[in-house]
């Protein structure tokens, strides 16, 4: 994780040695979606034996998330009741690190936005195992 003192700390890139860090660490995933986070929690656990924690109500992620302080987040952007860019931006208002975040949408549009305004990751649904894991092994995803 990157320290984040002033609680606004807006990075250029993320480091994908940072996102490799979170091998066999901790992950939380939030996703209205059960079969996704059934997919991604199994994905991770079996190849990069990450203690993974997932969440289909997203205050009950943030309580996690604060308390727990995880090197990696997966968030569905489009959740009811608040949104996974919703999350994030509580997520850094209430923490004293920025946490690698990948979010994940069935709408390819978010990747736009997402990664010039907020310089996050991104990847479209229906999701890809090598994709995903990717960020996990060091390899740059995010260009293709």
């Amino acid at each position: 994780m990157i320290k984040n003192n002033d609680n606004i700390l807006l990075f250029e890139s993320l480091a994908l040695r940072d996102v490799r860090e979170a091998v066999g660490g901790k992950v939380i995933v939030v996703d209205d979606c059960k079969d996704s986070l059934e997919l991604i929690s199994n994905w991770l656990t079996k190849y990069h034996k990450a203690r993974v924690e997932v969440y289909t109500n997203p205050f009950d992620a943030l309580r996690s998330i604060i308390k727990e302080e995880p090197d990696f987040l997966i968030l569905d952007v489009e959740m009811p009741r608040l949104d996974g860019l919703e999350l994030k931006r509580l997520v850094r208002a209430m923490s004293l690190f920025e946490i690698p975040t990948l979010f994940v949408s069935v709408n390819p549009k978010h990747r736009k936005r997402l990664t010039k305004k907020s310089f996050e990751y991104f990847e479209h649904k229906p999701l890809s195992k090598s994709r995903v894991l990717k960020y996990f092994e060091g390899k740059d995803a995010i260009a293709s």
